[in-house]
């Protein structure tokens, strides 16, 4: 029995790979970084070990729902605060990387284009402020979501993950009234900058995301 071919791999630099239809896999951003497209074999030889991006377990899920619910309207600061601390942690590890292990799972996606700039942003903000976010929830992000990046057997996407987790979170909750604090309320008087576009990330695939607020 043949195993079939992973879609997508990250590689022992954190560069993510997905497989095309000419057989071959690409690098993310492989012209910017001058990476050929490689086949599996060749990939394994010059830039293994790799591991194949996939789906998030169960188990990891229900860790992450359970911390959101517990720390109600400060769900949306503790992820920012989570993200900020993980890719502050990342630079000061990784200065000269030219690849991100907080991305490599998707790299090209638009929720991982936006995920540093959130984090720098905006959580960096919120993280000065204790009182705006869940301290616990934010740690649990934090060692959940640093194995997902460190598993040497598989990978989990970050940033689409994330907000799928987030966004059915938030349906359960009642919509984002009931998981983020007034500042990351889109069109108040009280908003920070960057509160819409941390609404569309963590609410893009919540069925109660109100494209009007953005």
């Amino acid at each position: 029995m043949t195993t079939a071919a992973p879609h997508r791999v990250v590689d022992a630099h954190h560069q993510g790979w997905h497989l095309t239809g000419d057989g071959l896999y690409h690098a993310d951003y492989g012209n910017m970084r001058g990476l050929e497209p490689l086949t599996l074999d060749k990939l394994t030889a010059e830039r293994g070990p790799w591991r194949p991006v996939e789906p998030v377990t169960d188990a990891d899920e229900k860790l992450i729902v359970d911390a959101l619910v517990e720390s109600g309207q400060k769900a949306a600061g503790s992820v920012m605060v989570a993200l900020y601390s993980l890719f502050r942690a990342d630079a000061k590890a990784n200065p000269t990387a030219r690849s991100c292990r907080l991305l490599a799972g998707r790299e090209g996606s638009w929720e991982s284009a936006g995920l540093p700039g959130l984090a720098w942003e905006v959580g960096s903000q919120i993280a000065e402020k204790p009182s705006r976010f869940h301290q616990m929830t934010s740690l649990r992000l934090v060692d959940v979501i640093e194995r997902w990046v460190t598993d040497p057997e598989r990978y989990t996407e970050v940033a689409e993950t994330l907000a799928y987790i987030f966004g059915h979170v938030a349906d359960a909750a009642g919509g984002w009234d009931k998981v983020a604090d007034r500042h990351l309320q889109p069109g108040t008087r009280w908003s920070q900058n960057g509160a819409a576009q941390v609404y569309g990330y963590l609410m893009s695939t919540a069925e109660t995301l109100d494209t009007g607020r953005l």
